[in-house]
């Protein structure tokens, strides 16, 4: 598999590829912006992610070998937090270009843009359903942030965590059935809670943990996260099922957020090298020795990576 993921090894945050044996890593952005939160497409043709040319931060996207960057949204406020449609063809993404942060959908081609959302609070971090027909994001429209889903063409909405506790990072299970969030049960405690849309119940895995943004792997039956304990930050997996979990033994402290790779078998993350982020893969297995795989060591920032999982 292929890992997309963000360097600062030329002097600004630029996006590369490499293969997940750290060979053949290739710059797909050479501008002198710079480039975040890159994101594969659901055929792993093209990478989109968020550019500030100009001091005017917009979503674009280029193929994989650095050819054909192509500006998708072009107006002077900012664009962030691209997130594909499962075809492919359309991506949603939030945009502070009427006073506040809203959704918005457009086609690949930059038409047909449409305005999902419609509130004067924040509505942010769409991410789509794996069945493409809903969009679940964040919004403060009923006093706190809370996790709301709504149909691609801006109908049927539901807000689907209540109470006054915020919530943030909705992700997808890959089957689509259910979601997986953090809940601020307290200020910097930040539990890894799943929601089956349509259901009530929430089932946490932490409780008053200092978290990162879960992860889940490619069968929908773990979620892995940074959790911080008595000795300093960790990665956890958890089964969604029977509740169990184990931490990962890893040499050097994780930073950033951990990531699976398409078959399930390694988890991929950050680590601090004398000030310096590198990339590296370990095992994911509970019972998996051995030492951590360095993937980059280039004397500068590496992260904010992105495993490439095919489609089925």
């Amino acid at each position: 598999g292929q890992i997309a993921f963000v360097s600062e090894r030329d002097g600004t945050s630029s996006i590369y590829i490499m293969s997940a044996d750290s060979t053949q890593q290739v710059l797909v952005t050479d501008v002198l912006a710079e480039d975040h939160f890159p994101q594969w497409s659901p055929d792993g043709s093209k990478v989109a992610f968020v550019s500030n040319v100009e001091n005017n931060t917009d979503i674009y996207v280029a193929n994989t070998d650095g050819s054909g960057i192509t500006r998708l949204t072009t107006h002077p406020a900012k664009d962030d937090a691209p997130s594909w449609s499962p075809d492919g063809s359309r991506i949603a993404f939030e945009s502070f270009r009427d006073g506040n942060l809203e959704i918005y959908v457009v086609d690949l081609s930059g038409a047909n843009l449409l305005r999902l959302t419609n509130h004067v609070d924040a509505d942010t971090t769409p991410v789509w359903s794996p069945r493409g027909e809903r969009i679940a994001f964040v919004s403060g429209r009923d006093g706190n942030s809370s996790i709301y889903a709504i149909n691609t063409d801006g109908s049927n909405l539901i807000r689907l965590t209540t109470g006054n506790i915020p919530f943030s990072d909705p992700a997808w299970s890959p089957d689509g059935n259910m979601l997986v969030f953090r809940k601020w049960e307290s200020a910097g405690l930040g539990d890894v809670c799943v929601i089956t849309p349509g259901l009530s119940e929430i089932n946490c895995f932490t409780q008053y943990k200092k978290t990162g943004i879960p992860a889940w792997s490619p069968d929908g039956s773990k979620l892995a996260y940074r959790m911080k304990n008595d000795d300093g930050w960790v990665i956890e997996i958890a089964n969604i099922y029977d509740s169990g979990s184990y931490q990962l033994k890893t040499n050097d402290a994780p930073h950033g957020d951990p990531v699976w790779s398409p078959d399930g078998n390694w988890i991929g993350y950050q680590v601090d090298v004398g000030n310096n982020m590198e990339i590296v893969i370990k095992r994911a297995a509970e019972d998996a020795g051995g030492e951590e795989r360095y993937l980059t060591t280039a004397s500068a920032y590496d992260g904010e990576l992105v495993w490439l999982w095919p489609a089925e």
